[in-house]
């Protein structure tokens, strides 16, 4: 009986050792998929904002276009026109001036939008590494409660032994004095 809880005391700190290795590994394994996790959302971020600048950068052509033909249309009709209202030619400055406000708006849009989406970014990834952090700390100590449980299970048992080993010795020692 006694050699079988040696055997058991001795193979106990090599499975604790193989589990606390395996646990670990699970770890290392999570930190590495959380950090391929964060360069994929941060390349699509990336890629996502490279297309938004092309979008802004295709509407502000479309509208440098489109303002370049108004200037055109009105100097080809100044000439025409130079005897007409003041307020046409009022008009006119003022729609010129509201596409220019427009893209002012649409770049500082962009602007906002890129800080928000990084902002965000960056919170929830702060947000997903302190929870895991937390977590990791969780697991650690369970393991080391566990352990501790194991032990004070163990050391139970040792004072067991040893106290039914004196019982039998004293019974052994009665028998043989009789």
């Amino acid at each position: 009986m006694k050699k079988i809880w040696t055997d058991v005391l001795i193979c106990l700190p090599k499975q604790l050792k193989v589990n606390k290795k395996e646990l670990l590994d699970n770890i290392d394994t999570t930190r590495s998929d959380m950090q391929i996790w964060n360069a994929n959302v941060e390349q699509d971020l990336k890629e996502k904002e490279g297309t938004l600048a092309e979008q802004v950068n295709k509407i502000r052509n479309e509208l440098m276009s489109n303002l370049e033909s108004v200037r055109t249309e009105y100097s080809e009709q100044k000439n025409e026109l130079i005897n007409d209202s003041q307020a046409v030619r009022e008009g006119f400055q003022n729609r010129l001036t509201e596409l220019g406000d427009d893209i002012r708006r649409l770049g500082e849009e962009l602007d906002e939008k890129s800080t928000s989406a990084i902002e965000k970014l960056k919170n929830d990834s702060g947000i997903f590494m302190i929870d895991f952090q937390k977590k990791t700390r969780e697991l650690e100590q369970e393991i080391d409660n566990k352990i501790k449980e194991f032990k004070t299970g163990v050391q139970e048992v040792r004072r067991k032994t040893e106290s039914s080993e004196r019982k039998c010795w004293v019974r052994l020692q009665k028998a043989q004095k009789s």
